[in-house]
């Protein structure tokens, strides 16, 4: 499973991406330090595990942002929308804080 900073490996990537990236880090965190197995982590988040792999390895072509944000509360973590105005007119933003 991955370990280096998400932030370390986003520059120059879409927002999307970027948020799909952070989201897929913070999740082989929890993996780890809940120590699951491939075979524990497939059975809790309900996935096959040629799936589950391919995310872990940030292969992430075809993995919608909300799949993502859908594995989260299996590893009791909580996840949410913010919506919030920009700070200029006419500028908008994807952000993932975790």
């Amino acid at each position: 499973m991955t370990s280096a900073r998400s932030s370390d490996r986003t520059t120059g990537m879409s927002e999307e991406t970027t948020a799909k990236v952070t989201l897929t880090f913070r999740l082989n965190e929890l993996l780890n330090q809940q120590g699951l197995s491939h075979t524990a982590a497939v059975y809790l988040l309900g996935m096959v595990q040629p799936r589950l792999s391919a995310i872990l390895n940030c292969k992430l072509r075809g993995v919608f942002l909300e799949h993502l944000m859908q594995l989260l509360p299996a590893l009791n973590q909580q996840v949410g929308i913010v919506v919030k105005p920009g700070h200029i007119a006419g500028s908008s933003s994807i952000r993932v804080a975790v």
